[in-house]
């Protein structure tokens, strides 16, 4: 049980996405959706107090949260938006999220 605890974090899930829109009633908080699947999202708030990157699954449930800092929040908002415009895609390890790479492996 103890070993399987350990080893759970270690385990991670990416997710690809090919749109980053703005959310309309914010000015800094922007949904990443996969137009081919619609199985999950990821929600970057850069505007509320607390700022998150959360990945959410189709019913909005959070699956995983991250907290990140405003300067975290803005490197991962010019990450996602030079990898959907130079590539077509930004993939989002659930285990580093802050990965410079912008496609899957």
């Amino acid at each position: 049980m103890v070993i399987s605890l350990i080893l759970l974090p270690a385990y991670g899930f990416q997710y690809q996405y090919d749109s980053l829109e703005k959310i309309p009633e914010y000015d800094a908080v922007f949904n990443l959706i996969n137009s081919q699947d619609s199985t999950n999202t990821t929600k970057l708030d850069c505007q509320s107090f607390i700022h998150k990157l959360d990945i959410e699954d189709s019913k909005l449930n959070v699956t995983y949260e991250n907290f990140i800092d405003f300067y975290e929040c803005e490197e991962l908002y010019i990450k996602f938006a030079r990898c959907i415009k130079d590539e077509k895609t930004v993939c989002i390890d659930s285990n580093n999220i802050f990965s410079d790479q912008c496609s899957c492996n």
